[in-house]
C-alpha cells in the first residue's frame, strides 16, 4: 500500500508540563537546567552519566523523576504527579542526549518520562555504576521478540464474540500477529496538532472545556468514500487503563445503521494499552507507529480496497480483553462512534482533518463514570487516539466534519 508523503515539522523544546495551548517557544532552545539542590534542598549529591537515544529524528524534552511520576485514580484515570523532576531536559535533533547530571546520591534508580507522541514513557532505569541508559528501538524490538515468540493461541484458535470478524491471529498480550511493516510517514505539523487535542497524562480531562465544537451536537465524524482506497490505521496514544478493544465496520452512504444488530463489527486491534503506568512489565504494550492494514468486508471474503459508496466507522468494546484467557469479550460495554447506536445517544468518538480535508485522526472515550448520565463531554477523548493512512487521500468526503488546530511548528521529519 503507498502511504502518504509528508514533510515532518516540529517545534523543538516542548515544556512537557505545558499541555494546555499552542506553544510558540524557539523549541531548539534547551530548557534551563536545575540541580539536585533545586528540586530537593540538600546538597549531598553525585554525579551520573545520562545517555538515551530515542531513535528520533527531532528534538524530544525529556523529565527523570526519583519514583513513578504517573499513577491510576480510583476511576482508572491516569494521572501525572505533582512531584518536581529530579532533572528536565532536551534532546538534540536526532532524539539523542548523552551528558553528566547531578541527582541525589542515594538513588539507584530513575524513570524516564516524555509526554511526546513517538516516545514510550515511563520508563523505569536502573543506575549502574553512575549511569543510565536508554535506546528505544532496542528496547521496543526486545518486546517484539518477546511477542512474537509468546503465542497464546494457535492460528485460528482465538477466541471472540459471535458476530465478530477478525483480521487474524494475536499473542497472549493481545497484539496482532498482522501488525504492517509498513512505514507510516506523518507530517509533524499534523502529528503536533493531534497531540494538542488529545490531551496528555496529567492535563486536564475535559474537552469541553477547551474544544467544545469538536463534540457539538451537529458535528460530523462520518468518513464517506467515494473513490476505492486502501486504508492504514496506526495506534497513536492511549490515556486508557482499561483493556479495551477496537475495530470498525462498513455501511452504505446514507444508509447509517440504527441497530447494532446491523453492522458487521471487525476487530483490528484486540487489546488496546499502552501499560503507561509500568512500561517496565514483561507484558509489554501497544507503541505509537503500531500499524494495521484494513480490510473490507465484502459479505463474504475480505479484499484490500474499500469500495466508493460504503462508509467507514468505529466501536470501542470496554475492558474486553482477557489477560488470563487472552480472548476478547463482549460482556461489558461497547461504545460507537455512531451516537444513535450508544445507549445515551452520548459522544464517543471525535474525527479531525487536516486542511486539505483529509480525515486524518480519531479519538475515542472509554469511561463510565460521568454523571448525571454518561456526560463524555468531560472525557479527554484520548483512550484509543489513531491516524488515517488513506493510498488516495481524495477518496472520501468529509463535508462537516472539523479541522485541527494549528499550531506553531518546525520542519523535520517523522518516521513511525
Amino acid at each position: 500500500m503507498q502511504t502518504n508523503k509528508f514533510n515532518f515539522l516540529l517545534v523543538g523544546v516542548l515544556c512537557a508540563l505545558s499541555l494546555v495551548g499552542c506553544m510558540e517557544k524557539d523549541l531548539y532552545e534547551a530548557p534551563k537546567e536545575k540541580t539536585a539542590d533545586n528540586y530537593f534542598g540538600f546538597t549531598t549529591s553525585s554525579s551520573c552519566t545520562v545517555d538515551l537515544n530515542y531513535g528520533l529524528n527531532y528534538q524530544v524534552v525529556f523529565e527523570l523523576y526519583s519514583e513513578n511520576p504517573l499513577s491510576e485514580d480510583t476511576d482508572g484515570n491516569i494521572i501525572k504527579t505533582k512531584e518536581e523532576p529530579v532533572y528536565r531536559g532536551a534532546t538534540d535533533k536526532k532524539g539523542i542526549f548523552n551528558d553528566f547530571i547531578s541527582i541525589p546520591s542515594y538513588l539507584t534508580e530513575l524513570y524516564l518520562y516524555s509526554d511526546y507522541l513517538g516516545t514510550v514513557s515511563p520508563i523505569q532505569l536502573q543506575i549502574v555504576n553512575g549511569k543510565v541508559s536508554f535506546d528505544q528501538k532496542a528496547f521496543i524490538q526486545s518486546k517484539r521478540n518477546a511477542k512474537s515468540t509468546s503465542r497464546g493461541v494457535t492460528e485460528n484458535g482465538y477466541k471472540y464474540p459471535e458476530g465478530f470478524k477478525v483480521l487474524g491471529d494475536w499473542s497472549v498480550i493481545g497484539c496482532p500477529t498482522y501488525l504492517s511493516s509498513t512505514p507510516t510517514e506523518i507530517d509533524g505539523q499534523l502529528l503536533y496538532n493531534i497531540r494538542e487535542v488529545f490531551i496528555k497524562p496529567g492535563g486536564s480531562a475535559a474537552m469541553e472545556d477547551h474544544y467544545p465544537e469538536y463534540i457539538a451536537d451537529n458535528v460530523n465524524i462520518e468518513i464517506n468514500i467515494k473513490k476505492p482506497t486502501e486504508i492504514g490505521l496506526v495506534m497513536l496514544n492511549s490515556t486508557g487503563t482499561k483493556q479495551n478493544t477496537v475495530g470498525y465496520f462498513t455501511y452504505p452512504t446514507n444508509q447509517k445503521p440504527t441497530e447494532a444488530d446491523q453492522i458487521t463489527p471487525i476487530i483490528a486491534y484486540p487489546r488496546i494499552s499502552t501499560a503507561v503506568c509500568n512500561s517496565s512489565s514483561t507484558a509489554g504494550s501497544m507503541y505509537t507507529g503500531d500499524r494495521v492494514e484494513l480490510k473490507y468486508w465484502d459479505g463474504t471474503k475480505f479484499v484490500d480496497e474499500f469500495p466508493a459508496g460504503v462508509s467507514i466507522a468505529w466501536f470501542l468494546i470496554e475492558s474486553s480483553f482477557n489477560q488470563k484467557t487472552s480472548e476478547v469479550l463482549n460482556n461489558k460495554r461497547t461504545f460507537y462512534s455512531i451516537r444513535n447506536l450508544n445507549k445515551s445517544k452520548e459522544h464517543r468518538t471525535i474525527a479531525l482533518k487536516n486542511k486539505s480535508g483529509e480525515v486524518v485522526a480519531f479519538g475515542m472515550e472509554d469511561a463510565t463514570n460521568f454523571e448525571p448520565t454518561d456526560n463524555t463531554r468531560k472525557g479527554n477523548f484520548g483512550d484509543a487516539v489513531f491516524y488515517l493512512d488513506f493510498s488516495d487521500g481524495s477518496s472520501i468526503e468529509t463535508g462537516g466534519v472539523e479541522e485541527l488546530p494549528r499550531c506553531t511548528y518546525r520542519e523535520h521529519t517523522y518516521f513511525l
